[in-house]
């Protein structure tokens, strides 16, 4: 795996970390990280990340092509993609702030990548029945949490207050899984499917 005559790049030195490699240069480093993803899904993510690009999205890393134009090179046991910047912070939600910082940049992708059409022959991954699922097993572990509380004998102060979330909560996640299955969003689902969406768009709740 030559890094210089596949990317035609300089550098000063390549240090090993778990996520893969980290690529010194004069005034800046780049992050070679290996990756469990088909060649195809990985083209596919990153011409995404490039329609958004040019539309103004950057909160996103981006993934740098090779002199012959590919996202991704290889070894005898990993692929790898070239990222502009040794980037490993992740969404962490601490605060409120967090949740609509998240939230806004997640609304800006969705908005942008409208109109986006993937390659031909390119199966995307459809993550509606195990979402619901995975919604599901956490709205029955609030259940269980609120019925602790609500059968503790002279509830504290902390009890009183996570009950009020707890109620705020139920009754919201409620109303989500009633509309994640009705046929109105079935409905969405299908023709966002069927006109090859990465997102549904033209909806609202």
């Amino acid at each position: 795996m030559d890094i210089r005559k596949a990317y035609d790049i300089e550098y000063n030195e390549l240090m090993k970390k778990p996520y893969g490699y980290m690529v010194t240069l004069d005034k800046d480093s780049l992050m070679l990280r290996s990756v469990n993803s088909k060649e195809m899904q990985i083209t596919a993510c990153c011409m995404v990340c490039d329609y958004i690009y040019e539309k103004g999205f950057n909160n996103v890393a981006k993934i740098l092509k090779t002199k012959r134009g590919k996202y991704y090179i290889k070894d005898e046991k990993s692929i790898y993609v070239l990222i502009d910047k040794e980037v490993e912070k992740k969404f962490k939600i601490k605060s409120k702030k967090d949740a609509v910082d998240i939230a806004y940049t997640l609304a800006q992708f969705h908005n942008l990548s409208e109109g986006y059409v993937p390659l031909a022959g390119v199966k995307l991954d459809v993550l509606w029945g195990r979402k619901i699922k995975k919604y599901k097993k956490l709205t029955c572990c609030i259940e269980k949490f609120n019925d602790l509380l609500s059968d503790t004998n002279n509830p504290d102060e902390f009890c009183n207050v996570s009950l009020d979330y707890i109620n705020d909560l139920l009754k919201r996640a409620k109303i989500i899984t009633k509309f994640l299955h009705s046929n109105e969003y079935i409905n969405y689902l299908e023709d966002s499917m069927k006109r090859k969406e990465i997102c549904i768009n033209s909806m609202s709740i």
